[in-house]
């Protein structure tokens, strides 16, 4: 396996695992919007997850999340139109092509961010459900 190949993998690797799933579209208080919360208060939040306000917070937590996927799929986005434009400015791997490093993971962050955003949308229901509970 080459270095190029095995450094991917571990990049995707190590980006798949700080992956949390997406909350929904509830309204939040800004303070809970500028919250950060570690993967072991996110599974702490969800599993204790009681009223909207919790729900809301791993709604916005995964909102935030599909907006990072988002323009990280964007970056990747304008790489490979920057390379489709001039190829011959970068230098010709053996594999992946910059093209098929940029196209597979424009692929993984679009879904890994609609992933998000379902969850975000999830939660913020079960936010509004609670509310009126």
């Amino acid at each position: 396996m080459s270095w190029s190949r095995l450094g991917i993998i571990v990049f995707l690797l190590v980006l798949a695992t700080g992956i949390a799933p997406a909350g929904g579209g509830a309204q939040v208080a800004p303070e809970q919007q500028a919250q950060k919360l570690s993967k072991k208060q996110l599974k702490t939040l969800i599993a204790n997850a009681r009223n909207s306000e919790d729900h809301g917070r791993i709604a916005a937590y995964y909102r935030t999340e599909g907006e990072q996927l988002k323009a990280k799929q964007r970056e990747h986005e304008e790489e490979l139109a920057e390379y489709l434009n001039n190829p011959s400015s970068h230098p010709v791997p053996k594999w992946p092509t910059m093209d098929q490093h940029c196209r597979q993971l424009i692929f993984y962050y679009s879904k890994a961010a609609q992933k998000a955003f379902e969850l975000a949308d999830l939660y913020g229901e079960m936010a509004k459900k609670a509310k009126h509970n």
